[in-house]
């Protein structure tokens, strides 16, 4: 169970969060968003909740308007992470403390002092490892690299948003997100014919 979040964590929580919503309602258009399989429109089709930290935040989720894709996609935050209740400033900041050799149990008390637990640091850190494996797989990089910090900040290319950055360099490699993508692997196919599926399924559980 996660413990209480710091007051001020919470605050500026809600305060993103108002603000991100009314954009995401002033743009209910989604007129600039293209699916990122097949490059066609997308309309919106149904909405879900997903924990950060202890917030529950709505996710909005979209559907290909090309009726040979019809693939479904959730418009995610930048500041939180897929699939799990962590925000995405604290992993980066995780990722590039265990980069400069910082302990897993030291560069993770960012996610207790977030509200997740004293376990979450390990927890995160052997998720981390098996992407690891993802990337390889997906991109082959010349270098061999040998752990998932040092692999993620290299083919990244940017000091901000690594997370972001690879994540967009797989779909360029026509693979769905290798990190935090509740799929192992997809490859993209080139013609895709009468499919409806998400690429990143709903989670509601609490943290």
């Amino acid at each position: 169970m996660a413990s209480t979040p710091h007051p001020r964590l919470n605050k500026t929580i809600k305060i993103v969060l108002k603000q991100i919503y009314k954009l995401l309602s002033a743009s209910a258009s989604f007129s600039e968003i293209l699916c990122p399989i097949c490059a066609s429109s997308v309309k919106y089709h149904s909405k879900y909740q997903k924990w950060l930290y202890h917030e529950r935040i709505s996710i909005i989720r979209v559907k290909c308007s090309n009726p040979h894709c019809g693939t479904t996609h959730a418009l995610i935050p930048e500041f939180s992470v897929p699939g799990c209740s962590i925000a995405t400033a604290e992993l980066e900041k995780f990722i590039r403390l265990r980069l400069h050799g910082v302990s897993v149990d030291t560069a993770g008390q960012c996610f207790v002092n977030a509200g997740m637990s004293p376990d979450y640091p390990e927890e995160i850190h052997k998720r981390m490892k098996k992407y690891f494996h993802r990337i390889e797989a997906v991109f082959r990089p010349s270098k061999r690299f040998i752990n998932y910090q040092e692999i993620i900040m290299t083919l990244a290319h940017v000091k901000n948003d690594p997370i972001l950055s690879i994540n967009l360099q797989s779909i360029d490699h026509r693979c769905n997100p290798v990190l935090f993508s509740r799929i192992n692997i997809l490859f993209f196919q080139e013609n895709i014919i009468d499919r409806d599926i998400s690429l990143n399924p709903p989670c509601s559980r609490s943290p």
